[in-house]
């Protein structure tokens, strides 16, 4: 699948992360960057962006598929990439905690949709990647929907290095299918208006 083949690609450049911290270990506010995004479902000005001390969570305007009645072609998948910087203080590392999604689908019989999404925290020569199995929604089902995406590997592995500069990339996509007159619509976004987004991260001193 081409855009699969593209998102795989992507993810070995990037990471996301947030969370919450051990407050005695923490020097303070974790100075997040301004993140970049793009792709059809979070083309860049289409999100908003709200950090924590060390937590951040990202809301979409826009990250909505569709197929079946009334949707065109490009409807059908849509994806997003986030770049988020972050600069951890001298003396400290992080780690990814997970990243959570959550939205809503209508899926009527005949239809289907599949939401997929990785993570990779990278820099100074190191990555952790993380991801879960594809969230898959065969119709007929309304729902509100929530997964998760964890850090793969041994935990002493998921550790970034001691201080410096570091990307977090968020990698995504959403694909919807329909037969004759069944339709798909699937909105990455809390019904509710709440997170659309969640990341955690957490972080400690270094190990002598």
């Amino acid at each position: 699948m081409r855009v699969l083949k593209f998102l795989l690609a992507a993810v070995t450049m990037a990471v996301g992360l947030s969370g919450a911290a051990q407050a005695e270990t923490l020097p303070g506010f974790i100075p997040f960057g301004t993140p970049e995004s793009s792709g059809t479902g979070c083309a860049q000005g289409t999100i908003a962006f709200s950090p924590t001390e060390s937590a951040f969570t990202v809301l979409f305007d826009s990250y909505v598929a569709s197929a079946g009645a009334g949707s065109t072609k490009g409807d059908a998948t849509k994806f997003c990439f986030i770049k988020i910087p972050v600069t951890v203080p001298d003396g400290y590392q992080i780690k990814m905690e997970s990243v959570d999604y959550r939205g809503f689908a209508n899926v009527s019989q005949g239809a289907s949709a599949q939401i997929q999404s990785w993570f990779l925290l990278s820099g100074k020569g190191f990555a952790s990647l993380g991801q879960s199995k594809p969230t898959r929604i065969v119709g007929e089902q309304e729902l509100d929907f929530f997964r998760r995406d964890v850090p793969g590997g041994k935990e002493k592995h998921q550790w970034s290095p001691c201080g410096g500069e570091f990307d977090l990339h968020l990698a995504s996509y959403v694909i919807t299918a329909a037969k004759k007159k069944a339709q798909a619509y699937v909105a990455v976004d809390s019904a509710d208006g709440a997170v659309g987004l969640q990341a955690g991260v957490n972080m400690r001193k270094c190990k002598k």
